[in-house]
């Protein structure tokens, strides 16, 4: 199959930014239930308690952490996607990637995981109303 990542990060100058954005992601444990226009199927948080959609108990498998911040999606269009604290640098990093048939185009699979990372940054994470410094997405 079409195997496709898109990883980068923003810097976030203040962790009052980051705690803000991840408390509105978890919205008091009504996690999201859609990005744009695609559902979202599956999600892992392994702050705290944690939590996995996924697990018949709700427990995820994985480690949590109170002391840093990573949530994990997956989507009905293939892509997975993990938003997390560095825990080095004042920096909200994300992870995506997309798998997809041997006869899909990659580069039809490129521009859906980037029509998916662009929704991610403009609802989720919001570059501009947290006034977070951002690169250029690649391709």
């Amino acid at each position: 199959g079409q195997f496709v990542t898109l990883n980068d990060y923003l810097f976030v100058d203040d962790p009052a930014k980051t705690t803000a954005i991840f408390a509105r992601l978890r919205n008091e444990g009504h996690y999201w239930a859609r990005l744009a226009d695609v559902r979202i199927t599956g999600i892992r948080d392994l702050t705290g308690v944690g939590w996995d959609s996924e697990a018949a108990d709700g427990k995820p498998a994985l480690p949590t952490s109170k002391g840093t911040h990573m949530l994990t999606y997956k989507l009905a269009n293939g892509v997975t996607l993990t938003l997390r604290t560095s825990g080095t640098e004042p920096k909200l990093k994300f992870y995506s990637e997309m798998a997809a048939p041997p006869s899909t185009d990659v580069a039809a699979v490129r521009a859906e995981l980037k029509r998916t990372i662009v929704a991610v940054l403009d609802e989720m994470l919001q570059p501009e109303v947290h006034a977070l410094k951002r690169r250029p997405l690649p391709y």
